[in-house]
């Protein structure tokens, strides 16, 4: 067992990105720890440039669902689909493809979609190394890539990465092509370099006038109010 510079074990996942990029290879941001994010984009001209050319967010997905952040999220979605055959699943923002990989065990048909940067190109290579062959969608590409609709479309920690009026759009988007979203909207009162302001009310208003949806309260901060939502909507989810 390696132990991380945190003190804690390393998920053996880290060490598909020692071979991918070995001489690039940074044990200490075998975390889930949002700091490495914030010194890392300070580095960078714009955010753009931060999202193309990071490997933080390739480091960053398997940290998140090592930690297990998104596990009731994804419980969620396994009791929805439970004795169903044939789902389809589009990752969006799919990072290091480790929600996707762990969907593909489980049976899913599943595509990703992502800006073209280093987390797509990484999770690409994951699935090659292992002869898996699926869609994966390069979200900024010209001219705009047309992708089909899903049974179930996914949007862990994507969000909050993107303006309220994007956010808006990525959520608008999701719905025309999926019968349920999953997104979790995270809500990080210090405003980072990295995270922008989610507001869970005004996106389920704006989500009210063309879609069903629930919104779910996880992981109470010190004052008691919720660090994170799961937000469920789409044509699949029925109105209250």
């Amino acid at each position: 067992m390696i132990i991380s510079p945190q003190g804690t074990s390393i998920h053996q996942s880290f060490w598909e990105l020692l071979e991918y990029d070995p001489q690039g290879f940074r044990i200490e941001w075998c975390s889930s720890r949002d700091e490495k994010g914030n010194e890392e984009a300070a580095k960078y001209k714009d955010e753009y440039e931060f999202a193309r050319d990071t490997m933080i967010y390739c480091y960053q997905g398997i940290g998140l669902v090592g930690q297990g952040i998104h596990r009731p999220y994804i419980a969620r979605l396994l009791a929805m689909t439970a004795d169903k055959l044939g789902v389809s699943v589009l990752d969006v923002g799919s990072g290091s493809g480790q929600l996707a990989l762990a969907l593909h065990e489980l049976g899913y048909t599943v595509s990703m979609a992502d800006l073209w940067g280093q987390s797509i190109r990484f999770a690409a290579w994951r699935f090659r190394r292992r002869g898996i062959e699926i869609p994966i969608y390069i979200l900024n590409s010209a001219p705009p890539v047309q992708i089909p609709s899903h049974n179930i479309v996914t949007c862990f920690d994507v969000l909050e990465h993107l303006a309220p009026d994007d956010q808006k759009s990525l959520l608008d988007f999701m719905g025309s092509i999926g019968e349920i979203v999953f997104a979790n909207l995270v809500i990080d009162k210090k405003n980072t370099k990295v995270h922008k302001p989610v507001d869970p009310v005004a996106i389920a208003d704006h989500l009210s006038k063309q879609w069903g949806y629930e919104l779910t309260d996880y992981y109470p901060d010190a004052d008691g109010g919720p660090r994170q939502h799961l937000l469920i909507y789409g044509r699949g989810v029925k109105l209250p």
